[in-house]
């Protein structure tokens, strides 16, 4: 117990930053409410991939998701949302759950009440900027001279850049035995016995996990500014956690027991084709280098893991195709996840958790989907990208 009596309001300070935690109300010795907390990191870790000089919006954009933090509290009626602030150029940030929109403010906290017990839900606080005039003339110069010929449209979408600060939330069920217990990061109940032993098996026994990064082309196949070949895609639907189509893919694996680290890059292979349709027999089929995604190893202990991956991954045919650019950093702990970063607009990215003992469980961490072949206009210099903080 840490507070009994008859004030309605109790303020506990003896908090740890970055930590999640679980608090039971009772009224008459009968549980009224359970509430969750997960707290912000206040510190920041000294894991840097860039140095930003702000010398516009998009950079404060990336330096403020990456600094920034949304917190939540949920209890069995409502989810509150909380974050730091973020430029947005309309001032009205956009409110996500599991990837529809329910709202917008222009503050800095938003309550969701429409939540039922039990459930895992997905929250993400959405802002956006568009680049200053000088790099729009940079990215139409490059548009001519690539001569790629985009709609006003599609140039505004190529002009912004999006923020997204990510929460995944589980909604407590009012009942005793939630109190005895936790949720893991795949939404699988965790309870402890009275000599503190885990008691279900929904935890992997070595907390052995496996963070997997992929880019991807959906399309069949996709014309090429630069010849009059086709460019084989990789025919995908959808976005999928376990498909092995893909242009690239970055797997870091961790594991806490006997601590270690291990990344298993891979790329796939790339065809010209001289029709639409990409079959054999092909112009040309070339394979990237997997030396273009390096993976930093910054802690590696029993009881936290932190890295970082970059990304920078061209189309093998020649130099004068863009590279494809993402990088991100992480940091573990037995309880908590955090990862920020940045990628391309295109083409298309994925990016998940598994447990590493072989459970059809996974965590999405971000996501992001091209359906057009001018998307390959977003991998052009200049073009900015898309920012992510992701937390549970």
């Amino acid at each position: 117990m840490i507070y009994s009596g008859k004030d309605e309001k109790f303020v506990d300070k003896d908090i740890d930053s970055g930590q999640n935690y679980k608090v039971g109300i009772f009224k008459k010795n009968k549980l009224d409410d359970i509430i969750e907390v997960k707290t912000n990191k206040e510190e920041k870790d000294n894991q840097s991939t860039r140095v930003l000089n702000q010398e516009d919006d998009i950079d404060l954009l990336e330096q403020q998701i990456n600094e920034g933090y949304l917190e939540t509290l949920s209890t069995t009626n409502f989810v509150k949302l909380k974050w730091s602030n973020i430029i947005d150029d309309d001032g009205f940030y956009e409110i996500y759950r599991d990837e529809k929109k329910i709202g917008e403010t222009n503050g800095l906290t938003f309550i969701d009440k429409n939540v039922k017990e039990g459930q895992r839900y997905r929250y993400e606080v959405l802002a956006q900027v568009e680049v200053d005039e000088t790099k729009k003339n940079q990215i139409d110069l490059e548009l001519k001279e690539n001569k790629l010929d985009l709609t006003e449209e599609q140039k505004r979408e190529l002009y912004q850049s999006r923020g997204v600060m990510t929460k995944i939330v589980d909604i407590p069920i009012k009942n005793s035995d939630e109190l005895k217990g936790t949720t893991n990061f795949f939404g699988e109940k965790v309870t402890k016995d009275s000599n503190n032993d885990v008691s279900t098996l929904a935890l992997p026994k070595s907390e052995e996990y496996a963070f997997i990064y992929r880019t991807f082309i959906p399309q069949k196949s996709v014309m090429d500014p630069y010849s009059a070949y086709w460019l084989a895609g990789d025919n995908r639907s959808g976005f999928d956690p376990y498909s092995n189509k893909f242009r690239t893919e970055s797997n870091v694996n961790v594991g806490f027991w006997m601590p270690y680290m291990t990344h298993f890059p891979e790329t796939g292979q790339s065809h010209k084709c001289y029709t639409s349709a990409c079959v054999a027999p092909y112009a040309w089929t070339k394979q990237a280098s997997t030396d273009g995604i390096k993976l930093t190893k910054d802690l590696v202990t029993t009881t936290k893991m932190q890295w970082r991956v970059n990304h920078d991954v061209g189309i093998p045919f020649s130099s004068m195709y863009p590279n494809i650019n993402y990088y991100y950093n992480a940091t573990l702990t037995k309880s908590s996840l955090s990862i920020t970063g940045s990628h391309d607009k295109a083409p298309a990215h994925e990016f998940y958790m598994f447990p590493a003992s072989g459970s059809t469980s996974y965590v999405t961490i971000e996501r992001w989907w091209v359906d057009s072949s001018w998307d390959f206009g977003m991998l052009m210099p200049g073009a900015p990208q898309d920012y992510f903080n992701f937390s549970m």
